[in-house]
C-alpha cells in the first residue's frame, strides 16, 4: 500500500485561487488540507461541495480537480470500483480539446497530469500492467508540459513502484527513487514538498528492503517518518511505519515490528481508514504468529471480525455523474 500510499496516494489536486470566483478552489484546497490531516468525512464534504459549484459556475478545471480527489478518497476507503470512474471523468474534462486554436478552453495539463498518474496507480494495483503504463505515458508527457520537477519526481516514483511489481527489477526501481527523491528535493520546504520527499523516501526504502539493503532502506524510512510527521501527515507517518516495520521483520525483529504496525493501526484507526486498517491487522497477526504468541494472533483475528461487522455503512462520498 504504497498510499498512500497509492492514498497518500499522488495526492489530493490543490490548485491556484482564481480571482474571479474562489469558492470551488477554496473547497478543493480545503478538502486537500483536511485529507492530509487524515480527516477524509471532511475532505469527501469539501470535495462535492467543490464540484457542485464548479458545475454551476460552468468550470471543468475545478471540476476536474474535484473529481479527481473524490476518485482519491473512494479509493482510500476501499472504493476502487467507485475511484476509477471517477478518474476517467476527471480526465475526460481535463483534456478537453477545443475545436478552434484560439478558444478560450484549452487543455488543463495539471489535470492531465494528476489523474493519468492516479489511474497509473490505481491500474497498477488492479494487475493491468499495459493500462497503468498508457497512463503512466501521458502523464510523464504533462510532467514535460508543466516543466515541472515536482510532477517529473511523481512519475519516477511511480515508474519505481511499476518495476517493484516485477521480479528481479529492486536495482532499477531503486534508481528511480533516487532520482524521484533527488527531483523532489528542489521543490523547498512547504509542506506540500515535504509530503512529496516523504514519499519518495518511502518509496526509496521500499526498493532498498527488496534489494537486501536493509540498513539504507531503515534509515530512508525514517526520515520519511521524521518529515512526515513534521507536517502532520498521518497517512504518510503510517507508511513510514509500516515500511519500516517489514524491514525490521526481515530481520527476525518481530516484536519491534509490531511495535511499528501497532503505532500504524492507530493512526488508522484514528483516521479512519478500514481499508489500511485491515491490512495492518493482517500484518500484525502474522507478526504474533512469527513470534509464537497465539494470545496476540487470536486478539488480532477478533478485531478484524470486529472491523469486518462494522464495514457495513463506512463514510462513502456520493460518486458524481
Amino acid at each position: 500500500m504504497a498510499l498512500l500510499l497509492s492514498c497518500g496516494l499522488t495526492g489530493c489536486s490543490s490548485p491556484a485561487p482564481d480571482l474571479i470566483d474562489r469558492r470551488a478552489t477554496d473547497h478543493n484546497r480545503a478538502g486537500s488540507e483536511s485529507f492530509q490531516r487524515g480527516d477524509l468525512a471532511a475532505a469527501a464534504l469539501h470535495f462535492e461541495q467543490a464540484l457542485e459549484l464548479a458545475r454551476g459556475l460552468g468550470d471543468r478545471e475545478q471540476q476536474a480537480d474535484a473529481l479527481n480527489n473524490l476518485g482519491i478518497v473512494n479509493e482510500c476507503i476501499g472504493r476502487a470500483e467507485a475511484a476509477l470512474p471517477l478518474y476517467e471523468q476527471a480526465r475526460d474534462l481535463a483534456t478537453f480539446a477545443p475545436a478552434r486554436p484560439d478558444a478560450l478552453v484549452a487543455t488543463y495539463w495539471p489535470g492531465v497530469f494528476s489523474t493519468n498518474l492516479n489511474l497509473a496507480r490505481l491500474r497498477l494495483a488492479q494487475g493491468e500492467g499495459a493500462a497503468a503504463a498508457a497512463a503512466l505515458e501521458l502523464a510523464r508527457a504533462a510532467a514535460e508540459v508543466l516543466d515541472s520537477d515536482a510532477a517529473r519526481a511523481d512519475v519516477a516514483k511511480q515508474r519505481a513502484l511499476a518495476l517493484l511489481a516485477q521480479p528481479g527489477a529492486a536495482a532499477a526501481a531503486t534508481a528511480l527513487a533516487r532520482e524521484a527523491l533527488a527531483l523532489a528535493r528542489r521543490g523547498g520546504d512547504g509542506p506540500v514538498a515535504l509530503a512529496r520527499r516523504a514519499d519518495a523516501e518511502i518509496v526509496l526504502g521500499r526498493a532498498l528492503a527488496a534489494e537486501g539493503k536493509q540498513d539504507e532502506a531503515a534509515a530512508a524510512l525514517r526520515q520519511a517518518g521524521d518529515q512526515a510527521r513534521a507536517i502532520s501527515d498521518r497517512g504518510l507517518t503510517a507508511a513510514a511505519l509500516e515500511g519500516l516495520g517489514e524491514v525490521l521483520a526481515t530481520e527476525g525483529r518481530f516484536t519491534e515490528a509490531r511495535v511499528r504496525f501497532e503505532m500504524a493501526l492507530d493512526i488508522h484507526a484514528r483516521t479512519p481508514n478500514p481499508v489500511r486498517a485491515r491490512a495492518a491487522l493482517r500484518r500484525l497477526r502474522a507478526l504474533a504468529e512469527a513470534e509464537e504468541r497465539p494470545d496476540l494472533a487470536a486478539m488480532y483475528t477478533a478485531r478484524l471480525d470486529a472491523l469486518a461487522a462494522d464495514d457495513g455503512a463506512p463514510p462513502r462520498p456520493e460518486s458524481p455523474r
